[in-house]
Formats: structure tokens, sequence, C-alpha cells
């Protein structure tokens, strides 16, 4: 088809383009994102570019700087699983709050996000940025960190460019996708263009075989993903695209294409660079201090391979060759005509190269802000502390601000991916398996109790049934009692979450690892129990209190907190039993007052 060849065309140049062409930031000043990465990957590898070995063939040693930098930067700005949280905009919304943290933190274990994250701390210091990727693996959300090798992305701006992801596979993995395709591309057709040189007479491949898809998003005009769109340049338009092309021998055909409702990626980028796509990372940071270590380091190289020689001069004419070989012990050697003396070969420019290699150093410490406080060296003798202090807080600032960043990212993705995807699932009737204490798996219980009642008795009363307030307790206390309170699965009723609307919040200052902040925390709290005990009284005051309990993140629960106000509160009502049932026989006649979901029990 004629719109396949031009899709075909455009995807190769734009892989052309991409490869070798470059992109002006102003004038006079170029740049190859391809490149770039290019020398990244080798200079992360000890590799230099125009090969290990030199001149006269000898190995080249390279004095590799950048990695160390980089792994100061992982871990400065290092994120763990326990670092995101599910609050609610609703104080009242506690144990919803409680359940959507335990069904990400379910979901995260599923998918391993704790590796996406470690691979994402580490791939946008190293080259510049990272990638997240969205993929759906049966029926499961997965994010992914696709490798800059593997892609082919616009120099200017990433995400409203095509992008092109390269996927080598196997003939299996090949026959098992193309039934998944629209595309009338039998497997039949690709082995017929795959085998160019006629050599599969059996119609066979082996396992050894490998081949290209590209996997394909960006827009593209219209007739190129719809055969029925118009071809005429006043109503030709582009649409977002998603389209897979295979590779082999240089050439490419077209497996599938269709029209994409949204791009399944995000970009964040290390340090942002005017005038192009790619972000500058460490590596680049130190890309001039690499290239001049390493030829200080192989001019100190010869320099100490003259120095090891021990080499002899003489005028005398006759005296010549190698003493190694052509002088026993104890030859008696004439120097009636010359003497024969030491030739000294140390070269006086060693301290010279040691002094520049610590000044690219200290070039490149400044740049990556990775001075000897935050990376754990010894500091010089002499060096008052608040000197060392106040390096320490401008190197780290920067990591917290590169933190901050990566933490409005994954609020972003879980905003956007995750938490819809979970929303679809947990409002279905499913069974909540989780780790929970007997006071939490109490308030939940007691939460799903009131949902259910409230949902089953507004029902009768709709329908015109008398309902009254002990047919009302009744049916919650019986709710609760099927549960169970050593329940490890909980059945969590379906459309529970259909009017909780979670938010996720990312800490991106470490204080959850900082014991002085935590100690703090929990000192503020019983400070406040002590001063207003009516705090634990009041139900307003207490929605609020659990609210702040919530967001110190302090390892208490609100729900256990809840739990223990009510286990005090009912020994305190212990007393006045009688007097209470009393009361409620007389109010049984009354009309029923449904209860509040997910309000405190006080």
């Amino acid at each position: 088809m004629d719109s396949d060849k031009k899709l075909i065309s455009e995807v190769q140049a734009l892989i052309s383009n991409y490869e070798g062409g470059t992109i002006e930031i102003i004038d006079g000043l170029d740049f190859s994102q391809y490149q770039t990465l290019r020398r990244v990957e080798y200079y992360s590898n000890s590799t230099y570019l125009n090969g290990q070995k030199d001149r006269l063939g000898r190995t080249k040693p390279f004095y590799n700087i950048v990695n160390a930098k980089v792994n100061v930067a992982v871990r400065a700005t290092d994120f763990d699983t326990k670092d995101i949280t599910v609050t609610s905009d609703k104080p009242h919304s506690f144990v919803k709050s409680l359940v959507f943290s335990h069904e990400v933190y379910q979901w995260m274990k599923r998918t391993n996000f704790a590796k996406t994250l470690n691979d994402s701390g580490e791939v946008r210091p190293q080259y510049g940025g990272v990638i997240f990727k969205k993929v759906m693996k049966d029926g499961e959300l997965h994010i992914e960190i696709p490798e800059w090798k593997n892609l082919v992305t616009d120099q200017s701006d990433i995400m409203k460019g095509t992008i092109i992801e390269q996927h080598n596979i196997t003939p299996v993995q090949l026959a098992e996708m193309l039934p998944n395709f629209n595309q009338d591309v039998s497997w039949s057709e690709a082995l017929k263009f795959i085998d160019k040189a006629g050599q599969l007479s059996d119609g066979l491949l082996t396992s050894s075989d490998t081949f290209v898809l590209h996997e394909v998003h960006g827009p593209f005009p219209e007739y190129y993903i719809d055969d029925e769109a118009s071809t005429s340049v006043d109503d030709m338009k582009y649409v977002d695209s998603y389209c897979v092309l295979l590779g082999s021998g240089g050439k490419l055909i077209v497996l599938h294409k269709e029209e994409e409702k949204e791009k399944p990626y995000k970009y964040l980028p290390w340090k942002q660079v005017s005038g192009r796509a790619l972000g500058r990372g460490v590596v680049e940071d130190g890309l001039e201090a690499q290239v001049w270590s390493n030829d200080l380091i192989l001019k100190q190289r010869d320099v100490t391979e003259h120095a090891a020689k021990v080499l002899y001069k003489s005028a005398n004419p006759e005296i010549g060759g190698n003493l190694n070989s052509q002088a026993l012990s104890g030859d008696v050697i004439d120097v009636s005509q010359g003497d024969v003396a030491l030739l000294n070969t140390t070269s006086n420019s060693i301290p010279v190269f040691d002094n520049l290699l610590q000044q690219w150093g200290s070039q490149y410490d400044t740049v990556a802000s990775t001075f000897d406080s935050n990376t754990g060296n010894t500091m010089p003798s002499g060096t008052p502390f608040r000197q060392t202090l106040i390096l320490n807080q401008e190197a780290n600032s920067i990591f917290e601000y590169r933190r901050e960043e990566m933490g409005i990212m994954l609020t972003e993705i879980f905003e956007d991916w995750v938490l819809p995807h979970l929303a679809k699932r947990i409002n279905r009737e499913h069974i909540l398996g989780s780790e929970y204490s007997p006071e939490e798996i109490k308030s939940i219980a007691q939460a799903f109790s009131v949902s259910k009642a409230n949902k089953n008795f507004k029902e009768m009363v709709l329908e015109g049934k008398p309902v009254t307030q002990a047919e009302y307790d009744e049916f919650v206390a019986s709710i609760e009692d099927q549960i169970g309170l050593d329940q490890a699965f909980l059945k969590v009723p379906k459309g529970y979450f259909t009017d909780f609307e979670p938010s996720i919040s990312v800490i991106t200052t470490g204080e959850q690892r900082n014991k002085a902040v935590q100690l703090e925390s929990l000192f503020s709290i019983i400070t406040a129990i002590s001063n207003n005990p009516a705090i634990l009284q009041d139900p307003v005051l207490m929605k609020v209190f659990g609210r702040l309990v919530e967001v110190a993140n302090v390892g208490i629960s609100p729900a256990e907190l809840i739990e223990s106000v009510t286990a005090q509160k009912e020994q305190q009502d212990e007393a006045a039993a009688a007097q209470q049932e009393q009361q409620a026989q007389a109010q049984a006649q009354q009309p029923v007052s449904f209860g509040q979901e997910e309000a405190p029990v006080v």
C-alpha cells in the first residue's frame, strides 16, 4: 500500500536524522543527542571512542572519574516505595485511605515497582533524563524504564515529537505477536520478507535469528493510518499514531498501525538545557574532565615507562649494546676513551601531572556538586567545621531539588496512570489481602458494615418499608460478626470507593529516615493530647487530630488511635449501660438514623 511505503520512508528518515543529524541550540552551537548518549555509554563503560589501543598497539588505561559521581547522585536522590503514601482530602475518610494505601502497596509489590524506582534513579543522572513507559500485561499496569540506546526521539521536544522504541525479538516472539495485530500480515508473509537471500528453503528460522521490532508513537498524516482519509494537502490533518514495523536487512515492513489516544510515555530530565530536549546529566558534566584526565594519565604512563628503563651513556664509540647481554659480572670495561655513566630518565613533570589531575577533579566536583563532605572523603586537615557544613548543605541542596522534581513526576504518574487503574479494580467487589493490625481490621469491618447497612436500609426506606433504629444497629452488628476481627482477607463491597478521591503524597525530604524528626513528631502528638485531652472526646477535633497523625506519617495509624479511644470510652460507659439500654428501648420506635460512613468511632 502507498500509505505503508510513506510511513516506512518517514520512519527511516527519522532514524537517519537522529543518528546523523544535529540541532542548533544557538548560532554556532550544534548538539547531537545520539552522539552525546554514545559518549555517555562509552565513558560509563571505561571505553575510548577511538579504540582501546594506541599507535604502538599498547592498551590505553582509562582513568574513570564519572561513575563515582553518578553513584553519589543516585544515592542522594534515591526513592523507596515507603516514600509514596495515599491520603484523602476528606478528613473522615481514614479507613478508605488506609485500604487504598494497602492496595497501592500490593500493586507496587506485584509489579516490582521498587525496581522501577531504582532503575529510574540510576538512568536519570547518568544519561541526563529518564523516560517512564506505561505497559499493560495481562490486565495489570506496569511501569517500565526503556533504555536510551534503544530509543529514537525528537532532539528538540521528546514528548511532542515521535518516539521510536526498538526491540530485538526472536522468531518465536514474532510468531506470538502477529495474531495480535490488525494488519493482514501472515507468518508466511513475514517469513518471505525476512528471507531476502532465499536461504530458508524449509521455511524455518533458528532460535539464534533476531529481528528488530520498531514500536513507533507519534504524529503522522491521518491517511498513513486510515486508508479512507483524505490525501489532499488542504484537508490533511495529523493524528497521534501507534505503529509497529518489523526490520530486517535494513528494510521495514508494517505489521500494525492505529490512532493512539494517549502516548504511553512520560519524560523527566536531570537538568533542563535550553534549546534541546535531553537534559544534561552527571556524566555529560564531566566529559571535558574525563577527556583531559585520560590525556594526563596516558602522558604519565609514557613518562613512567621511560623512567622505568635503566640506560647508560658513554663517549667511547667502542662501548655500546646492552650491558645485560654483553657484560658479565666482574668484567673490566676500558674507559680510557670515555667513561660509562647512568643516564637519568626521570621526568620532572610527574608532579605536574598529579596537580593537573587534582585540578580537573576539583572542577568536576564543583560542577557535579560532589564535595568531600558529602562523598564520605576526609576533609583536608585544618578545614573549619562550619565550612564543611556549608559545603555539605550546598552540595545536598541541588540533590534535594532534583529529588523534589522526581517526587512531582511520581505524583503525576500515580495520578494519571496508577490511581485510575486501581480505582477500576477496587470498585469491583473483591477480596482484599494484606497485613493489618487487629485494630485496623476492626475499624475496616465497622466501616464496611455501616456502608452495607446504609445501602440496604436506604433501599428499604425508598420502598416504603418501616425501619427502626434497633433493626439498623442489629444489622450492623451482624455484618461485623460475619467479617470477624482476625480475618487475613477482607471482602471489599462493590462501589465502596466510588465517592473516594485519593491523592498521592510523595515524601521528598527524607524525613521518614530521620529519627530526630520522627521523635519530634511523636513528642508533639503526646504534648497535644496532654495539653488538651478533649481532643480524644470531641468527634470534630478527633477528625482533625486523626488527619494530623495521618500526615505526620510516624507509624501510627489513625484507625489504631480511634480504636484505642473507642475502647477507653466503652470502659467508661459500662457503668451507664443500664441507663443506655432504657434509652435505646425508648427510642426503638423512632425513625432510623443512619450511621456516618468513615466517621471515627468515639
